[in-house]
């Protein structure tokens, strides 16, 4: 009987170490690994949840399954996938799509209004976006992508990360409003991020000479909140406070 207490005990250590481990390795912003609906559709082969039969069948037929999906979808994970495209039409109630580090995606040519978060992060080939910007676009993320320009962004825009994507060099010069503080009552965008880029050194156009001056000094100003880490908000120029262990 003791014994056997005793290699449960054990049993029940590994999986709390391996549970720890794995939380301190993978970034807290990450989501918890959820099976497939007809609302929420993840192919990333690291990310999503496995099926029982998938280590012997090799996981869902990317191609296939953005051939054919759900009206109702309002999530969409194809990151770390082979992909060179997305379908031309996409669900119209499509709220995030996600496509970190797609290597050989090379461009998008239309998006519905109702996205709010874009992540091309990582999209090394990424050379194309479609002229207009969903209208409901909220974040968006092209970062270390090949991208040259960038049409205007939506009013409604909050966070811009364009960080290392070394060929962007030319952004419309109509900004979104920039809420200069978490206090501030006007204004949406709060976090932009040109690091790396040409366009940095060249920024101009309505945002507040404080923001401007910040870009072309350090590459990017603003605020954001960020749960990974303790406090409320981190400032751009500042450095991140320590992390929260769990």
């Amino acid at each position: 009987m003791y014994v056997f207490v005793l290699a449960l005990l054990s049993i029940a250590t590994m999986i709390l170490t391996m549970r720890i481990l794995d939380l301190t390795k993978m970034p807290a912003w990450m989501k918890k690994r959820r099976r497939n609906t007809r609302r929420y559709i993840c192919l990333d082969p690291y990310w999503r949840k496995k099926g029982l039969f998938d280590w012997l069948t090799g996981g869902p037929n990317v191609q296939r399954v953005l051939a054919n999906l759900p009206t109702e979808l309002e999530e969409l994970d194809v990151s770390g996938t082979d992909i060179a495209s997305l379908p031309a039409l996409l669900p119209s109630g499509l709220k995030t799509l996600s496509a970190r580090n797609c290597r050989n995606l090379k461009g998008i040519t239309a998006l519905p209004d109702s996205i709010e978060v874009l992540d091309f992060w990582g999209c090394e080939a990424l050379a194309q976006l479609p002229e207009s910007l969903p209208t409901s676009l909220k974040e968006l993320y092209v970062v270390g992508t090949a991208l040259t320009a960038l049409p205007k962004l939506p009013s409604g825009l909050q966070q811009f990360d364009a960080r290392c994507s070394s060929q962007l060099a030319q952004l419309h010069s109509d900004w979104p409003e920039f809420r200069i503080s978490p206090e501030a009552n006007t204004g949406s965008l709060h976090w932009l991020n040109l690091c790396g880029t040409p366009a940095a050194n060249d920024i101009t156009g309505n945002l507040p000479d404080v923001v401007l001056t910040q870009v072309r000094t350090i590459g990017h100003a603003g605020w954001r909140m960020n749960s990974a880490w303790v406090g409320s908000y981190h400032f751009a120029g500042q450095p991140m406070p320590a992390m929260r262990i769990y």
